[in-house]
């Protein structure tokens, strides 16, 4: 619970994900998703209550590789796959809990701005520096520059001192 107080990563909920999907939509990083999304710590702990015979939280963890450097899942088709297994498992995680939190990193901690990418910043066509031009130098840096300071300083937080609790915490379960 300490680990999302400090707001560095937020949790989508379960229900959101599947509504999202059944509307055809594609999942955005967090800063552009409404806050109806996530889910509150508050809202976790009372769902967990006194907890349960098997130590279960109320949170599952998303792992899946990214479809491109840009947007994970462009096209959404990751989000129908998670969405339909979170929809199939609904009724076992109801005898524990009414709603899950989702970690799922692109919705859940702080992203660049996709649409500033550019082959060259990253990937198999980088360019170092020295080889980029002025113009490629300049988008390469507003990429970089594209989360804020406090987004950036969140980002490292959630990377570095968070990621082994949605990933291998005993109590999370992780898709």
């Amino acid at each position: 619970w300490e680990a999302l107080r400090t707001g560095c990563v937020r949790l989508l909920k379960m229900t959101w994900i599947i509504k999202l999907s059944k509307a055809g939509k594609v999942l955005a990083r967090r800063q552009e998703l409404p806050e109806e999304a996530f889910i509150t710590v508050e809202e976790l702990e009372r769902l967990y209550g006194k907890g349960n015979y098997d130590g279960v939280l109320p949170i599952i963890a998303i792992s899946f590789c990214w479809l491109t450097p840009a947007h994970p899942d462009p096209e959404g088709k990751q989000l129908e796959v998670v969405a339909a297994a979170l929809e199939r498992e609904q009724v076992m995680y109801a005898d524990f809990f009414s709603e899950m939190g989702v970690f799922w990193d692109w919705a859940s901690i702080y992203q660049m701005d996709p649409t500033l990418w550019r082959p060259f910043i990253t990937g198999p066509e980088k360019k170092e520096e020295a080889e980029q031009t002025e113009e490629e130098r300049a988008q390469t840096n507003a990429y970089w520059d594209s989360r804020t300071a406090e987004e950036q300083a969140a980002f490292r937080f959630a990377l570095h001192n968070t990621m082994d609790l949605w990933y291998a915490h005993q109590g999370t379960t992780v898709y």
